[in-house]
């Protein structure tokens, strides 16, 4: 056993070919295992629940939240410089209100004049009320 949980046991009993093959079968399985381990370190779950049901958390260590306040304003100088062609967007069905939340992309001036326009490529409405927008950002000639 290597610590892990997983482990394999040989017995020789003097048939080569029967080692040779038990060796085989223990190597690949070992290595399915440590697979497997790394696998399970690295991947995270992402659970629907519906509007309104109440949620019970259990959490046993921090979590480590990857928020950038400032992300609305590299949107707005990516916006601004114009390197984005396109924008993937999705309207989901609750509404904030909270005073100075961000905006997708706040910033110091207009975008256009007055607005950046887009033409829409695909909108998908689905079952959970969100609406997943797909836009191209229209060329200014």
């Amino acid at each position: 056993m290597d610590g892990s949980g997983t482990g394999v046991t040989t017995v020789v009993d003097g048939s080569t070919s029967g080692y040779i093959l038990g060796q085989s079968i223990a190597d690949g399985s070992m290595e399915v295992a440590r697979w497997l381990d790394e696998r399970q370190a690295q991947q995270f779950d992402a659970i629907y629940v519906a509007p309104g049901a109440e949620v019970a958390m259990h959490i046993t260590e921090q979590i480590e939240i990857d928020y950038d306040p400032n992300g609305r304003k590299t949107n707005y100088a990516a916006l601004a410089e114009g390197v984005v062609d396109e924008i993937l967007l999705t309207i989901m069905p609750f509404v904030s209100g909270e005073h100075n939340t961000a905006a997708f992309a706040d910033g110091p001036k207009h975008l256009g004049d007055p607005f950046l326009e887009l033409d829409l490529l695909s909108s998908e409405p689905v079952s959970t009320g969100e609406l997943f927008l797909h836009y191209r950002i229209r060329s200014v000639e």
